[in-house]
């Protein structure tokens, strides 16, 4: 099977490149994660691993405190577990589809975080199969519920129906028209926040930001998902209408810059993450625009996973000079067989 963020079939959208729909629990029977005894996290952990492999539609692969740290580092650069969660040291555990679509992390902030994953603008559909997971696990599990708060987690934020909705977005020309400030003020009336690549307190490398809903008490799952979806909407269309703009105010200088992404990527020996993932970022640009239509099949989506620090080196044993050389020869490859 496919993972989920591998190469984009062609004709797939320009700007969105991912969904994600989470939902946090906790079980009424215990105190939260970080109140937990070693007792009681080993014996949540064996609860839900019984919950995981009743789910027979699906093969789960189990991370936990005994996985290498090195593995968990890459686990989160592809977003299917949080920073928090690879970093801690106590009992814990995550549950990973072998799509990497469906993820479920036990003993992170809250109990449980289920997470689902898509291409694309799927909010909806994600959200239907994460409802689905979430119903049976409620049935094995008894979640703490608050008629008035709704369910009960760690985070005030995600009090209510717990949920987050997030969509990925390659917004380059709004990034450099510094239009991004004034649409984030908006969103953030609506309870919509714009976040950089890694969620929350990251920076938006490669052009690559999050937008997804700040809170969820007082709101219902179909709100959630019709503000989010309205923003990301507006936002399509406001960097759309800047794309144009950039290729009639200049299209030379905009189709030298495309093309001096690819000469460096078809050719440096040495490359960091962040340089790796400004130039990928001008290549999705210039096929946005038909200024490289030859590279349309390239796996742009899955080449952002394939260069963070921990997935080129996945035994932790690289320097950083040795890593970005990786980097390098892997990008050199991949544009080496365009040309």
């Amino acid at each position: 099977m496919n993972k989920w963020y591998s190469t984009a079939p062609k004709g797939a959208d320009p700007i969105v490149l991912s969904s994600r729909i989470r939902l946090a629990r906790n079980l009424a029977s215990l105190p939260f994660p970080g109140r937990m005894s070693r007792e009681q996290q080993t014996d949540l952990v064996a609860r839900v691993r019984e919950c995981v492999s009743a789910w027979h539609a699906e093969s789960f692969t189990e991370y936990n405190e005994t996985t290498p740290a090195n593995t968990l580092a890459a686990l989160a650069e592809s977003h299917l577990i949080s920073p928090d969660f690879a970093g801690a040291s106590h009992i814990r555990a995550a549950f990973i589809s072998g799509d990497e679509s469906v993820s479920l992390m036990v003993c992170e902030e809250d109990h449980l975080r289920l997470q689902l994953l898509g291409q694309g603008l799927c909010l909806t559909e994600l959200y239907a199969k994460a409802d689905r997971l979430d119903d049976d696990l409620g049935g094995r599990l008894h979640f703490a519920f608050d008629e008035q708060l709704g369910f009960l987690t760690h985070c005030p934020t995600n009090l209510g129906c717990g949920l987050r909705a997030s969509v990925m977005l390659h917004l380059p020309a709004l990034a450099q028209s510094g239009g991004l400030r004034r649409i984030s003020e908006n969103a953030a009336k609506m309870g919509i926040a714009l976040r950089g690549f890694f969620g929350e307190g990251s920076d938006p490398a490669g052009a690559l930001y999050q937008i997804s809903n700040q809170a969820s008490l007082g709101l219902s799952e179909g709100e959630i998902l019709q503000r989010v979806t309205e923003v990301v909407e507006h936002l399509l269309r406001e960097e759309m209408r800047l794309r144009r703009e950039l290729l009639r105010a200049d299209e030379g200088a905009l189709s030298d810059r495309v093309w001096r992404a690819h000469g460096l990527l078809s050719s440096a020996r040495r490359m960091s993450t962040a340089e790796a993932m400004r130039l990928l970022s001008d290549i999705r640009l210039g096929i946005s625009l038909s200024l490289l239509p030859e590279e349309a099949d390239l796996p742009l989506f899955g080449l952002l996973r394939e260069i963070m620090p921990a997935v080129i080196d996945p035994q932790g044993k690289m320097t950083p000079t040795e890593r970005d050389t990786a980097r390098a020869d892997l990008l050199r490859k991949t544009f080496s067989r365009k040309e």
